[in-house]
């Protein structure tokens, strides 16, 4: 569990907004929202927001639906139309409709309804849902492939000439070209035109899983490899990886943000500030957590899927976020006061005092003379 305190920085505060493309700082002001606030579960991997401004959160038990103030929850009980409880992917079509994938369906939100109407049932659990123009989506599946699916009519790519003999789909992609672009857990990157297709190499580059794929700007094509992040664009590529500040290869999620920011989604959350940069950057969460997508708000929060601690909050604030931890200690912060040097002197359970000082210097302190009193 997570205990968090937020102090005032001293001087100016952080005013830039994320629209204005600014690098952001390492640490944001953070709100974690788990079941206690609403949550149906805290394995909240999946979060999207729709174009009418609610935030969506897909968890092992469930959907949630956040308007600003409390969750909605949609569960299996109440909405049959969603197969099941466990959660597997969210996706908004660009016509605006809400699709949501579940490990024996994939339905659609009607709003009028309030509910959630099934659409199809797969043969097996879906791994990736995208637009394919008025065609409907495109949908990826373990051990059964890719499916063009209109309305409640799913057409198989699997036997299309080129495709690998390996059926488990990861990623998809319809580009701004019209061409269709492929993941594979295990067997790479393949781009056709829907009736053909052929691997896509350059050398001795030939990534071999793709987590996720993604265009931005038009004609840029981004994919999460195993290799690292791959950047194709008129027919020449840059790989981006350890060399150039990414974690780790085992890369999980892509998205871009409302300034342009390609945000990449591993064991940590990084983020290039403009697409032509060659350097990511990184958001310090606490340390136990494990990210599993992000999205970008209209009111410029980064809302943070993660495995096992429901759904983060991030915003540039003038408060920096201290973060305690002591191995099964209560979670109360029971005093805060400060000195004339600057110094925050915290009153914690799992401590004697607490003070926090310049930077992040930290320590436990025996009460002093003329320091404090206690």
């Amino acid at each position: 569990m997570l205990v968090l305190l937020c102090l005032v920085l001293s001087g100016t505060a952080l005013r830039a907004g994320a629209r204005d493309a600014v690098p952001l700082p390492e640490r944001m002001a953070l709100q974690a929202y788990s079941v206690e606030a609403g949550l149906p579960h805290n394995g909240a991997p999946n979060v999207l927001q729709t174009r009418d401004g609610y935030i969506l959160v897909g968890t092992e038990a469930g959907v949630a639906r956040f308007d600003g103030l409390r969750f909605k929850v949609y569960r299996h009980s109440t909405n049959p139309g969603l197969g099941d409880n466990l959660l597997r992917v969210l996706h908004e079509d660009a016509g605006g409709t809400l699709h949501v994938a579940t490990s024996k369906a994939l339905a659609h939100y009607d709003p009028v309804r309030d509910d959630f109407v099934r659409d199809w049932a797969p043969p097996s659990s879906i791994t990736a849902l995208a637009n394919n123009g008025p065609e409907g989506l495109l949908v990826g599946t373990v051990d059964h492939g890719p499916y063009l699916l209109k309305g409640s009519n799913a057409s198989p790519l699997s036997n299309a000439e080129g495709l690998p003999s390996s059926l488990n789909v990861r990623s998809l992609l319809r580009d701004s070209k019209g061409r269709l672009w492929i993941g594979y857990w295990d067997a790479g990157l393949y781009v056709g035109d829907g009736t053909f297709f052929k691997r896509w190499t350059d050398g001795d580059l030939r990534p071999g899983s793709v987590a996720d794929l993604l265009e931005y700007p038009e004609g840029t094509l981004w994919a999460a490899t195993d290799k690292g992040l791959l950047r194709i664009e008129d027919g020449t590529r840059s790989l981006l990886d350890s060399r150039h500040g990414l974690s780790t290869s085992a890369l999980r999620n892509l998205q871009r943000d409302h300034a342009g920011r390609i945000w990449v989604v591993s064991d940590q959350l990084q983020y290039l500030n403009t697409p032509g940069e060659h350097r990511l950057r990184s958001l310090r969460l606490p340390a136990e957590v494990l990210p599993r997508s992000v999205v970008h708000d209209a009111e410029d929060s980064f809302w943070v899927g993660t495995t096992g601690d429901g759904v983060l909050r991030l915003r540039v604030s003038g408060f920096e976020q201290v973060q305690l931890t002591h191995p099964g200690s209560p979670e109360r912060t029971r005093t805060v006061a400060t000195n004339l040097d600057g110094g925050v002197w915290i009153g914690h359970p799992s401590f004697e005092l607490l003070r926090v000082g310049d930077g992040d210097e930290r320590a436990p302190m025996a009460t002093q003379q003329g320091e404090a009193w206690t």
